[in-house]
């Protein structure tokens, strides 16, 4: 079976995330986490293991974490013999997405995920702000209730996750304001547990410090087709997979219309690669025939490999 492989983002995390892996695949899983700890010079795999949970909720760790742990299962299913046939990655997820293909190696990501953390985490103090879900409603009535509360200040949709769940992120009053008129409208709305507004306009700044590292890192042509969070379209050439992660830092993650061209161009069986099975859910959201397969953890594996 040929499937496209799924990587999720921010809010995935959970303590105890690939130790079962890295114990019971020590010479590839195991040497993943190794290498992490290795590279940054600070005990990466412990906050994964072991937590605790506010060390490994701070961004800085956490999106460095989050591409750890989904290479290390990546990197089983590559010794297995499984290759994506196409990836897509939400948010930070879109990192390992490209690791897959081959168009990053983990070594050259991974220092740049971290920094992308770091400066995530010094734009919550710059530029302190909130995020939160919208249900019920759909893009064009969300961008509506955005555009009536920007009179409070900056919000805008930034993860269109369903055609009816759309995440706004922005300045803390404007985001309140469109809360309440969301739910005036008939939607509900959820204010989410998050450190700053991402995927916004408002992380202009982080785009800008993050360049010259993007730019600097060794991009390759992927092997399998990568659909950019930021067009929800395939991007093959280095330059322009450079831009898409720059891109995807202050755009929306179009996930919605990501898995609008998988099913368009008839993928309908998915791995979801890392922590948690939130792709897994929204997926199924648009089409409940879709098939995805969350791979976390050994029992995981093992059962993909006798189906």
């Amino acid at each position: 079976m040929d499937f496209a492989f799924l990587f999720p983002g921010q809010g995935a995390q959970k303590v105890g995330m690939g130790k079962e892996v890295a114990e019971a695949f020590p010479d590839t899983a195991g040497r993943i986490f190794a290498r992490a700890d290795e590279i940054l010079g600070i005990p990466l795999s412990s906050f994964c293991f072991e937590g605790p949970d506010e060390e490994l909720a701070r961004t800085e760790i956490t999106q460095p974490a989050l591409l750890t742990t989904s290479v290390s299962i990546l990197s089983v299913l590559k010794r297995l013999g499984i290759e994506p046939l196409a990836a897509a990655g939400h948010s930070v997820g879109e990192y390992a997405a490209l690791v897959s293909t081959g168009a990053i190696a983990f070594d050259d990501a991974l220092p740049v995920v971290r920094l992308r953390g770091q400066l995530m985490a010094q734009a919550v103090a710059e530029t302190p702000g909130a995020m939160a879900a919208i249900m019920g409603l759909d893009f064009d009535q969300v961008e509506a209730v955005c555009h009536e509360a920007s009179a409070r200040g900056v919000v805008e949709p930034s993860n269109l996750n369903t055609p009816t769940q759309v995440v706004i992120s922005g300045q803390t009053e404007a985001v309140l304001e469109a809360m309440e008129s969301a739910k005036e409208q008939g939607g509900k709305a959820v204010r989410l547990n998050v450190s700053a507004p991402f995927h916004c306009s408002l992380m202009a700044p982080v785009r800008d410090a993050l360049a010259p590292a993007v730019e600097a890192m060794p991009v390759h042509v992927p092997i399998a087709p990568v659909i950019a969070n930021a067009t929800a379209l395939p991007v093959s050439e280095p330059e322009r997979i450079r831009e898409a992660l720059l891109d995807q830092i202050e755009s929306p993650v179009r996930w919605t219309d990501t898995m609008r061209y998988f099913l368009n161009h008839g993928q309908d069986s998915f791995l979801e690669v890392g922590p948690g099975k939130v792709l897994a859910g929204l997926f199924r959201s648009m089409d409940r025939a879709v098939q995805v397969t969350g791979v976390g953890t050994p029992s995981d594996i093992e059962q993909l490999i006798a189906e």
